[in-house]
């Protein structure tokens, strides 16, 4: 009820129509997405009783998401941001429609690759939806709410990932796959109405000599290749990112199961409490918005340390109630970090190459964290799960050192 009353009051503060548009029609998106990834997965799984068949649903939708984040500056340079989102969600509720139409009437049981080719135009439509969200949102809020605003937005998510999940998951013991297929086709029609009442933002693109297809997909790694805060942002997104990949549900679940000897049931535990604490993450950055707004650099160095130094503990650590409580500080101080460095993008970068830079930004988040759980399953595998969360807790200490050498440039006006 807190964090419900924090979210209503931080929203109502911004006194903006779109923000709340943007924020409900997103959030209706993402408990849509969340509910089909379900279905599909137990549809795929009933049917094959393959494990691997089933893990196949997450490695494809990262697939097509990066490619249309990767693509998504060809559009952003044409059309209206908010007509990209409206037009990508419609899509995906038409391709919804046909993906419940394909398992209703049995033709996955004939076909399970149209099925993935499905899933796969959905995740494609659903990758616009990052880059652009994050563009546009400076649009409809003022710089110094930007913290504010990320705040909201990414606590809000988090309390919808616990929920659509663990919801979801419910709603699959009373519900068959396509009765939930159709609750996520009404909550991808519902987003469809919110996001159409967006105010038009339109990039106006400043005329060059090259104007080529290539030119434009590159823009944004040329833009964070010559800014050196853009520059920094990168560089420490990638060494985030692979220490992050140690808090994938495979890695937590043989810490668990094998390393700990506990019984499965911590697993879920463990993960509520890592999005918990993202969740009071999120509500601490908004409480501390103006702070952030003129010091970002002592929140950031403060949330990386912090995590470096509890990724450390729990390399050694064996008792699960105080893993636990590791988990949900790794959620807090995560976000500590995550939402200031949002902010300090949008505020810092020109209007015009934000959808160019954060679609590039999200192509290397997504394609490292790709690769970064294949490499960290590998290490767990060779040398044990303890030895991956000692190498994740270096790594932030090097984030933590490239902070702190790079304190004047993130706290320059």
């Amino acid at each position: 009820l807190l964090i419900i009353q924090f979210n209503l009051k931080g929203i109502f503060m911004l006194k903006n129509k779109n923000f709340l548009f943007l924020l409900f029609g997103q959030s209706a998106a993402n408990i849509g997405d969340t509910l089909y990834i379900i279905s599909v997965i137990s549809a795929i799984y009933n049917l094959t009783h393959s494990v691997i068949a089933s893990s196949l649903v997450p490695t494809v939708i990262t697939c097509a998401m990066v490619i249309a984040s990767f693509m998504s500056p060809l559009f952003t340079n044409k059309l209206k941001l908010n007509h990209i989102l409206v037009s990508t969600q419609l899509i995906k509720a038409v391709f919804l429609a046909g993906l419940l139409f394909y398992i209703k009437n049995g033709f996955v049981k004939q076909n399970i690759f149209g099925l993935f080719v499905i899933i796969s135009i959905i995740a494609f439509s659903d990758g616009f939806a990052q880059p652009v969200s994050q563009s546009i949102l400076p649009h409809y809020a003022a710089d110094n709410d930007l913290v504010k605003s990320n705040s909201i937005l990414n606590t809000s998510f988090q309390i919808l990932g616990i929920g659509g999940w663990a919801g979801g998951s419910i709603l699959l013991a009373w519900l068959s796959v396509p009765s939930i297929l159709v609750l996520s086709l009404a909550l991808a029609s519902l987003s469809v109405i919110l996001l159409l009442q967006l105010q038009s933002v339109r990039i106006d693109q400043q005329t060059s000599g090259n104007n080529s297809i290539w030119h434009n997909l590159l823009k944004g790694w040329r833009t964070i290749d010559t800014v050196p805060l853009l520059k920094l942002t990168a560089v420490i997104s990638i060494l985030d990112t692979f220490a992050n990949s140690v808090w994938i549900s495979s890695i937590i679940l043989a810490f668990v199961q094998k390393t700990l000897n506990a019984s499965q049931y911590w697993w879920g535990y463990i993960n509520a409490a890592y999005m918990f604490g993202g969740v009071l993450g999120g509500v601490l950055c908004y409480r501390l918005s103006q702070r952030i707004a003129k010091n970002p650099f002592s929140v950031m160095i403060t949330g990386t340390t912090i995590v470096a130094l509890v990724t450390f503990v729990v390399s050694i650590n064996s008792n699960m109630w105080i893993l636990l409580c590791l988990s949900g500080l790794v959620g807090i101080f995560g976000e500590l970090k995550d939402i200031p460095q949002t902010a300090l993008i949008q505020s810092r970068t020109d209007n015009k190459l934000l959808p160019n830079v954060f679609s590039s930004l999200t192509v290397l988040y997504t394609g490292t964290f790709s690769m970064a759980s294949i490499f960290v399953s590998a290490l767990s595998e060779q040398f044990g799960v303890r030895f991956v969360f000692v190498i994740s807790s270096f790594l932030l200490v090097i984030v933590s050192v490239l902070l702190f050498f790079n304190k004047r440039l993130i706290n320059q006006n």
